[in-house]
């Protein structure tokens, strides 16, 4: 294990009930409630990882024979995450845990193939006042930003088919800059739909990704970006629309390395009721 976790309490209650009647399957069900309050998580080393004060499940309950398990919500309050993505392009949160390549055995594949696909429902989940730091190491000069007041609510998830969750986040950065979130999710087929709105994002500190592409520099800029979207998953290609887009280039400057001018301002632009469809590769703005 590549993690510590030096304090943290489990809690719970959970009930097991077992029928079997004639002629029809036996039944293994559990319910309850399980919890975590005051975890700490550090990466090996003493760097910090997760903080979590409350993370609750309520369990309906967990058919095991069949394979199938409710929920009735996941609630988290106050999460903090720190996420890191190294030279190499490795996130910590994916080598938490040594690799390992078990042999697979006749056996096991038989069992796999003969046991019933995973069939779940969760009435809640709910993310609140989460904050999550964010350092990534794999461009040129590094970029940090936290973003704060994280909060992230989903109802209905479910992966029966055709079935519809209200998917719901907001959150701001350590430099006011406001995404906001309201859509839908659809796991089978999988289908995403829904508005986003962004609101003062910051161009400047993104150059550590533009840096090796432009030679100018962001000097100064913020946009506002407002737009619905639509995405459905294909057996050959990905279907992806951006429809009523609206966005405004606020106090815009462009500098180039050594000269005392700026090579380009922008006072404000904006564009509005645009439509893009990535499948049809095409782009339609309605005004500038």
């Amino acid at each position: 294990l590549h993690f510590t976790v030096p304090s943290g309490q489990l809690h719970g209650k959970l009930t097991a009930s077992f029928r079997a009647a004639k002629n029809n399957p036996s039944v293994l069900s559990i319910g309850g409630n399980l919890g975590l309050t005051d975890l700490d998580m550090q990466q090996t080393g003493g760097a910090p990882l997760v903080k979590l004060p409350s993370f609750d499940v309520l369990i309906d309950a967990i058919e095991v024979f069949t394979n199938k398990i409710a929920l009735k919500s996941v609630k988290s309050q106050g999460l903090e995450l720190h996420l890191n993505r190294t030279k190499d392009g490795s996130l910590n949160l994916t080598n938490l845990v040594a690799a390992s390549t078990p042999a697979k055995t006749d056996v096991a594949e038989a069992k796999k193939e003969e046991s019933k696909p995973l069939a779940y429902s969760i009435g809640e989940i709910a993310l609140e006042s989460a904050k999550i730091y964010i350092d990534d190491e794999g461009p040129q000069h590094p970029y940090k930003t936290r973003l704060d007041n994280v909060n992230f609510k989903v109802t209905g998830l479910t992966n029966e088919s055709g079935k519809k969750a209200n998917v719901e986040l907001a959150f701001e950065s350590d430099s006011k800059e406001k995404l906001t979130h309201s859509g839908t999710l659809q796991i089978a087929p999988l289908l995403a739909e829904g508005k986003l709105d962004v609101e003062g994002l910051k161009i400047g500190p993104l150059r550590p990704y533009y840096e090796t592409a432009l030679a100018a520099e962001v000097k100064d800029g913020a946009l506002d970006i407002s737009t619905q979207y639509s995405f459905a998953a294909g057996d050959e290609a990905n279907e992806i629309k951006l429809t009523d887009l609206n966005a405004t280039l606020r106090a815009f400057r462009l500098d180039l390395a050594g000269q005392p001018a700026p090579l380009w301002r922008i006072a404000s632009l904006a564009v509005t009721d645009v439509a893009v469809d990535v499948g049809k590769k095409t782009l339609v703005i309605g005004g500038i």
